[in-house]
């Protein structure tokens, strides 16, 4: 069985920005193509439906922990910048600053 990890039904209920979703149309094709193939090979596939909450629009692990030896942030929320939506309302306080 092949199993697609945490898809975010909306775009703001995704934990960070490099996560994968299900959010708008455009991105059924490439998961289409992905199924496809599973099939062809005989195996099922399932998808995992996720919403952060309050850990929304936090950094991934791999940035956060400066992987790549490109930047140090000392912060584990993703700015607008970063593709991120740190005011996104959803709660009434500061949940990562």
């Amino acid at each position: 069985m092949f199993r697609v990890f945490f898809s975010y039904l909306i775009f703001r209920g995704r934990i960070s920005p490099e996560d994968a979703g299900l959010w708008t149309d455009s991105q059924i094709p490439p998961l289409q193509r992905i199924v496809r193939f599973c099939h062809a090979q005989g195996t099922k596939v399932g998808v995992q439906l996720a919403h952060a909450g309050r850990k929304a629009s936090t950094l991934a692990p791999w940035v956060d922990n400066n992987e790549a030896k490109t930047r140090v942030t000392g912060r584990a929320v993703a700015l607008e910048d970063e593709k991120g939506w740190p005011n996104n309302g959803l709660f009434a306080f500061d949940f990562f600053l």
